[in-house]
């Protein structure tokens, strides 16, 4: 378990989280880099050309990009375009002898660094979405065992203080009616 001090404990656990962050990095890479091998082995076998190969390495970088992260979805993409000059021909060799095979090998790096921001901003957008639902469940959950506290909640809501700040910032202007249908949201409404 996780045993900090009181002085560093917040380093610490930055580390930790860091740490963590590495070592699943790190499994999914090791996952994904066989299976981007063995992809360009059978593609060997099958005598694949550039664009077939390049969509096969497409899918496993969209797959990693759903389950890893996006350091190991960049990690597995340059891997995959390296794999992929590896294929064209002349084969066996990292030497590409056809111009618009450079640019397929290019088209795919940017292709697959694309998909990897995408599905990372997406996974990202799903937990602040996931973190904001429970959120209002636990204020929801809160209201409903202590009636008075709404009743404080709109009273401090009504405080010269809270008028003065809807005069200077832009997202508290409007009449009360505006507000209370931002705040009915919330489950609260100014008097």
């Amino acid at each position: 378990m996780l045993n900090f001090s009181r002085k560093s404990s917040g380093v610490a656990f930055f580390q930790h989280i860091a740490t963590k962050s590495v070592q699943r990095t790190i499994v999914h890479c090791s996952i994904a880099i066989p299976v981007l091998v063995l992809v360009t082995l059978a593609c060997y076998r099958l005598h694949f050309n550039v664009a077939t190969a390049g969509l096969l390495y497409v899918i496993v970088i969209i797959i990693l990009s759903r389950t890893g992260d996006f350091a190991a979805s960049i990690i597995a993409s340059i891997v995959a375009a390296i794999c992929l000059a590896h294929l064209a021909p002349p084969a066996y060799s990292f030497r590409v002898s056809d111009p618009l095979d450079d640019v397929a090998i290019a088209v795919f790096l940017i292709t697959a660094f694309v998909v990897a921001q995408l599905v990372s901003d997406l996974r990202r957008q799903r937990e602040e979405a996931l973190l904001s639902v429970n959120r209002k469940l636990i204020d929801a959950e809160e209201r409903e065992r202590c009636p008075d506290c709404e009743r404080t909640a709109r009273r401090h809501l009504s405080t010269p203080c809270i008028t003065r700040m809807r005069h200077r910032m832009p997202q508290y202007r409007g009449s009360p009616q505006r507000q209370n249908r931002r705040l009915e949201a919330f489950g609260t409404t100014i008097q």
